[in-house]
C-alpha cells in the first residue's frame, strides 16, 4: 500500500461527516481489505474477526461504514505511518530492509493462506469422495514455499535489488 494515511487513500476521507454518506467505490473497499489484510497479517485480529470484517468491508456501501472496521486499527491521527515502514527521511537501506520485511511477511501470510485453502478443499473432497484422495495439494505449497524460502534464505540480494530500485525512485523524484 502507499505511504501515508489510510484515510488519505479513500476517494474523500470518511471521518470527514461530510463524507460519511457518500457512496463507497470498490477502491475505497480495496483500501479497507488492505487494511484488514495487514492488521491480519500483523496478528492484530485473529481468522474469525478477520473472515466478519471482510465479509462486512465488501458489504460497505457509504463511506461511513468503513469507519467501524477500521477504528481500532488505523490511526485516526492524520497522516499516520503504516507499522514497519521507514520513517521520513531513512536512508535507502533502511527503507529496503523495511521493504524487505514486509514483503516476506506478506510472501509468508499468502503461503499459509494458500496451504490452509487447498489443503481444506482437498480435505472437503476427499470426505465427499469418502475416501482419501492423493494429496495434490503438495505441489503448490511447495511451489510456493520454494519462492518464499528463496527469499527468506538469500535476504541481501533481495535487499540490494529493493536499494537499486529505491534509490532509481529517488533520482526520479529529484529530477521532477
Amino acid at each position: 500500500m502507499p505511504a501515508g494515511s489510510v484515510w488519505d487513500r479513500f476517494e474523500a476521507d470518511p471521518r470527514d461527516p461530510a463524507h460519511t454518506a457518500l457512496r463507497a467505490s470498490d477502491a475505497d473497499r480495496d483500501v479497507v481489505l488492505g487494511v484488514l489484510r495487514d492488521a491480519y497479517a500483523a496478528g492484530k485480529v485473529d481468522t474469525a474477526e478477520y473472515e466478519r470484517r471482510v465479509d462486512a468491508a465488501l458489504e460497505v456501501v457509504r463511506l461511513g461504514q468503513a469507519l467501524p472496521l477500521l477504528d481500532d486499527l488505523a490511526s485516526t491521527r492524520s497522516p499516520a505511518r503504516r507499522a514497519r515502514r521507514a520513517p521520513e527521511g531513512a536512508s535507502v537501506r533502511e527503507e529496503a530492509l523495511a521493504t524487505f520485511e514486509r514483503d516476506l511477511r506478506d510472501m509468508r501470510t499468502g503461503w499459509v493462506a494458500l496451504s490452509v485453502l487447498l489443503v481444506g478443499i482437498w480435505g472437503a473432497t476427499s470426505v465427499t469422495a469418502g475416501d482419501l484422495l492423493f494429496f495434490w495439494p503438495v505441489f503448490p505449497v511447495l511451489a510456493v514455499g520454494v519462492g518464499y524460502l528463496s527469499h527468506r534464505l538469500n535476504p541481501e540480494k533481495h535487499v540490494e535489488e529493493l536499494e537499486e530500485k529505491i534509490a532509481r525512485k529517488r533520482r526520479r523524484r529529484r529530477e521532477d
